[in-house]
């Protein structure tokens, strides 16, 4: 995970571990999708491999809430979250994206870069 997501890191884990949970034994892998129009939060887990659905449990729910309100409270307001999770051997991995409608904080943080300077003076 970035640096940037280490104060979610609890409730990111926790929001993995709960999507796999609600995941049919037969997913290899699937998608969270989250999206957020500052009112209203909705959700899909879905797989591409499969059929079967995924059954989103309330504690699916109240960690989707957690980690969206966590982050709003920090300043770090995302219109979509994509919590994509995979299994490679006998483990289970994932990852997580954020879509802002405006540049994260992290890029909101990041200076423009200058116009380049004329290497020669002006003049008239």
């Amino acid at each position: 995970m970035s640096a940037k997501l280490d104060g979610y890191t609890d409730v990111i884990s926790r929001l993995a571990g709960e999507t796999v949970r609600c995941s049919p034994a037969s997913w290899h892998r699937a998608m969270l999708s989250i999206q957020c129009d500052g009112t209203r939060i909705t959700y899909q887990l879905k797989s591409d491999d499969s059929s079967e659905k995924g059954v989103i449990s309330e504690a699916l729910r109240d960690q989707i809430d957690e980690l969206y309100v966590r982050m709003r409270n920090a300043g770090d307001i995302w219109k979509e979250a994509y919590l994509h999770w995979w299994r490679e051997d006998d483990d289970l991995k994932f990852k997580i994206d954020f879509s802002y409608d405006k540049p994260s904080p992290a890029e909101a943080d990041t200076p423009e870069p200058e116009e380049k300077k004329r290497w020669w003076p002006w003049r008239r």
